[in-house]
């Protein structure tokens, strides 16, 4: 009988095993420590706010009937409040499956992703997965290149992930910065924004990246504002 890992394909052997790190009950246990704040989780130390638990606990009773997988409230309560089509929502289980989506619905083996150095761990994955072939932009000053990324493309890219602000280096793409950008960006090239950090941001030259969806430009948001 064969081992059944020679049955796996190649590119899930190529993918590094992710390690989301200890859990903040483990630290408290291991150091005895009464709090712990993991802000790599996205994990809120205030916990959830009443009405969150309220509507939960409302919602319990009819677990036994399948969730609406178009989540058509959520999505039509969100197409209102970001002004754009309902049809142009995809509601997922946090940014991860949203990349990992994107991956899937537009990108064929052998075309190329293109991502900054540092990057997220969905990126490569999400490469990985789709047979795609990675092409890496090494940061400058901890941002991202995005004269290089422009320059990196050739007919073969499809996809061009861009996290904004930048996971893990904190920095953003201004305004003015991801509109020269996006000019240079031809039509066969799709750019995720993914900007699950938002929300962190207070700088005013922040880009409402949305527009771009709102004018049907091939671009796509990941992360909390998960358009």
């Amino acid at each position: 009988m064969s081992d059944i890992s020679d049955l796996v394909r190649n590119s899930i052997k190529q993918i590094t095993p992710y390690s989301p790190g200890k859990s903040s009950r483990e630290v408290k246990e291991e150091l005895g420590l009464s709090e712990v704040t993991k802000l790599a989780s996205n994990e809120n130390p205030l916990g959830p706010c009443p009405q969150a638990i309220q509507a939960m606990q409302q919602a319990a009773s009819d677990v036994y009937f399948y969730p609406d997988p178009l989540c058509r409230d959520l999505t039509a309560a969100l197409a209102d409040k970001l002004d754009v089509d309902p049809d142009g929502i995809l509601v997922g289980r946090g940014s991860d499956e949203i990349i990992h989506m994107m991956g899937l619905a537009f990108v064929n083996p052998g075309e190329e992703i293109i991502y900054s150095d540092p990057w997220f761990a969905m990126y490569p994955i999400t490469a990985a997965l789709m047979d795609a072939r990675a092409v890496t932009i090494l940061h400058r000053d901890f941002a991202h290149d995005l004269e290089a990324m422009a320059a990196a493309i050739t007919d073969r890219t499809k996809l061009i992930l861009i996290s904004n602000p930048y996971n893990p280096t904190g920095t953003i793409v201004t305004a003015e910065q991801m509109s020269e950008f996006m000019e240079a960006i031809p039509d066969h090239v799709i750019v995720g924004f993914d900007e699950a950090y938002y929300e962190y941001v207070d700088d005013p030259d922040y880009p409402d990246c949305l527009d771009y969806v709102r004018e049907g430009r091939n671009a796509t948001q990941a992360g909390a504002r998960a358009v």
